[in-house]
C-alpha cells in the first residue's frame, strides 16, 4: 500500500491521476488501491482511460467507470494539455482551433503573438518549428513595430510561410512509451543531451538510450528546450555557453524525473 501512496503522490496533478505500469496486473492493483484511498478522503476517481483492452476489461468487472476507447486514430484525449491517442499510444497536436483563427489572421505583431501562443508544447517536441516564430517576434521588437502596425514585406513573408507549414504538424506523432526495459538498478538507461547555438537562438535536446526486452537497442526523443539569443549582441562562443547551460538544466530535470544517477547523464 505504501508504494501506491507514493505513486499517488507523484502522479496526481490537480484532479487527474496519471500513471503507468509494465504489467496489467500491476496497473490494475494500483488503480484499484488508488480509487479506494481517494474515496476514503471523499474524492472519487472516475472516468478511467487506458490503452490496454485487458485492463479495461478488468476495470469494468470491478464496476469502475472506464471511458470508452476512441474508435478511430483521429480521436484524441487531452492529458495535462497534451493530446494523447490511446489506440496508437502516442502524442499528437490538434491545431484545428488555431487553423480556424489563422483563416482571418492579420499581418501584425499582435496577431503573431496571439496565434503562436496557442501552441501548447511543454516538452519541446515542436522546438525546430516554434523557435522560428520566437525569432520572428524578436525581430519585430528590434524594429520597433507597434502592436497593430502592418508588418513589412520581408517579415510578412516569414509569417505567411510559417502559417502555411502549420497544417503539416498534424502528421507528427510522438510515441508515449520509450520502449525501454528498465532493469532494477536502472543502469541500462542513458540520457544523452545535445546543445547548439547560432546568432539567433540556443537549443538543447535530450534522447533516452536503452534496450527492449528482446535486447535490441532503442533511442527515443524525450524533450527539448530553446531560447532566442539576447537582443544585446553576444559572441558565438558565449552563445554556445548559453546553450550548454540550457542543456545542463534540461538534463538535470530529466535525470530526476527518470530517476537516473549522474553517471547515466551524457552532455
Amino acid at each position: 500500500m505504501s508504494q501506491v501512496v507514493e505513486t499517488i503522490s507523484s502522479s496526481l496533478y490537480v484532479d487527474d491521476f496519471i500513471s503507468s505500469a509494465s504489467e496489467v496486473t500491476e496497473a490494475h492493483a494500483v488503480t484499484t488501491a488508488a480509487k479506494l484511498i481517494m474515496s476514503a478522503a471523499g474524492m472519487e476517481l472516475c472516468k478511467w482511460m487506458t490503452n490496454s483492452p485487458e485492463l479495461e476489461g478488468k476495470c469494468r468487472e470491478g464496476s469502475m467507470d472506464c471511458t470508452a476507447q476512441p474508435e478511430t486514430h483521429g480521436s484524441v484525449l487531452k492529458v495535462l494539455g497534451l493530446v494523447w491517442r490511446p489506440v496508437t499510444d502516442d502524442f499528437v497536436f490538434d491545431l484545428r482551433g488555431l487553423l480556424d483563427i489563422l483563416k482571418e489572421r492579420e499581418n501584425t505583431k499582435r496577431s503573431v503573438l496571439q496565434s503562436s501562443a496557442r501552441i501548447f508544447d511543454p516538452l519541446g517536441f515542436l522546438t525546430p518549428f516554434t523557435i522560428r516564430i520566437k525569432c520572428l517576434f524578436q525581430e519585430m521588437w528590434e524594429r520597433g513595430l507597434r502592436w497593430d502596425e502592418e508588418l513589412p514585406p520581408d517579415l510578412t513573408r516569414k509569417w505567411q510561410q510559417w502559417c502555411s507549414e502549420l497544417p503539416q504538424l498534424h502528421q507528427l506523432s510522438i510515441p508515449r512509451w520509450y520502449k525501454t526495459h528498465m532493469q532494477q538498478n536502472g543502469h541500462d538507461l542513458k540520457l544523452h543531451v545535445f546543445c547548439d547555438s547560432s546568432e539567433k537562438a540556443c537549443s538543447a535536446v535530450a534522447y533516452l538510450q536503452g534496450e527492449t526486452k528482446d535486447g535490441e537497442s532503442t533511442i527515443c526523443l524525450v524533450a527539448s528546450k530553446s531560447r532566442v539569443a539576447p537582443l544585446k549582441r553576444m559572441t558565438l562562443p558565449r552563445l554556445e555557453l548559453m546553450g550548454a547551460v540550457i542543456a545542463a538544466r534540461l538534463g538535470s530535470t530529466l535525470r530526476k524525473a527518470l530517476q537516473l544517477d549522474k553517471t547515466q547523464l551524457r552532455l
